[in-house]
C-alpha cells in the first residue's frame, strides 16, 4: 500500500540502522546524545520510533557532506517542528 501525502511514517531501530548504516544500537544513542541524530518518540511500554522525515533529512545532510554543526541545527529544527505540531 502506498503512503498518502498526509500519512507520517515512523521507523523502528532496525530500520534506521539499515538506512544509516549503523552497526550497533549504541551508535544511534551516541549520535542522539551529541545532537546529531533525532530523538526517539515513545511508542509504547517498550517501543520507540523515529519520524521518517527527520531521519531522511539527516541522512541527506550526511550524504551532502554537511558539518556536524549544520546537522545539529537540522536536528533541532526537526525537534522544534515536532513540538509545534503536538496539540496543546
Amino acid at each position: 500500500m502506498a503512503e498518502s501525502q498526509n500519512e507520517v511514517r515512523y521507523y523502528r531501530m532496525d530500520e534506521i540502522m539499515k538506512l544509516a548504516g549503523f552497526k550497533t544500537k549504541q551508535t544511534v544513542y551516541n549520535w542522539m546524545k551529541r545532537g546529531t541524530w533525532p530523538r526517539q518518540i515513545k511508542w509504547g511500554a517498550r517501543a520507540v520510533r523515529w519520524p521518517a522525515d527527520e531521519i531522511h533529512a539527516v541522512c541527506d545532510a550526511l550524504k551532502a557532506g554537511k558539518s556536524e554543526n549544520e546537522i545539529c541545527a537540522l536536528v533541532k529544527q526537526g525537534h522544534a517542528a515536532r513540538s509545534a505540531a503536538v496539540p496543546a
